[in-house]
């Protein structure tokens, strides 16, 4: 099994380093990953400042933070986007943090989301971090739209994780 792992990390950090997203798709599931030439404690607090970098997320439109207890955190966010075919979808989502490693959520209730879980995780790499971000999404869709809507939503985790490349790389 490690053998199967360390080609595809290997692949999949020399892609990310041309400065592209890497993004694999399995069923429901899309991960992507991104270098960018930041230390990692840069990256994180980017990524927790969840009000402020969920402003510039394109298919964000709101969010309102409802808990923010040590130990979790609580994120009311509401989407508009080509995947979510013209609807407003709100999602209150629950947030673990290992502080400068990973970020890990899943959902609490949505109006139009079945399941929602994922996880950012912060790697230390030579002269930056290496960024993935996983999220396994059921949207509550007819079937013949989730092909669809699979595409659509891969292409937003891309541009967002451009995005948010950018925005780490901006902010001084």
């Amino acid at each position: 099994m490690l053998f199967l792992i360390i080609p595809f990390y290997l692949n999949q950090s020399s892609y990310a380093e041309k400065n592209n997203p890497f993004i694999t798709r399995i069923e429901g599931k899309i991960t992507a990953s991104v270098i960018i030439n930041e230390s990692p404690i840069k990256v994180w607090k980017t990524l927790t400042n969840y009000k402020e970098t969920g402003k510039k997320m394109p298919d964000i439109k709101k969010v309102i933070l409802i808990n923010d207890s040590s130990n979790y955190k609580i994120i009311e966010h509401t989407y508009k986007a080509p995947y979510t075919f013209g609807q407003k979808v709100k999602a209150t989502i629950k947030i673990q943090e290992d502080p400068n490693i990973i970020i890990s959520y899943r959902l609490v209730r949505s109006n139009h989301i079945k399941a929602l879980e994922g996880y950012w995780i912060i790697n230390p790499i030579q002269d930056g971090t290496l960024l993935t971000h996983s999220v396994n999404l059921d949207p509550d869709l007819p079937r013949f739209l989730k092909p669809y809507f699979l595409d659509l939503f891969e292409s937003s985790i891309e541009k967002s994780m451009n995005i948010l490349k950018e925005i780490i790389l901006d902010n001084e």
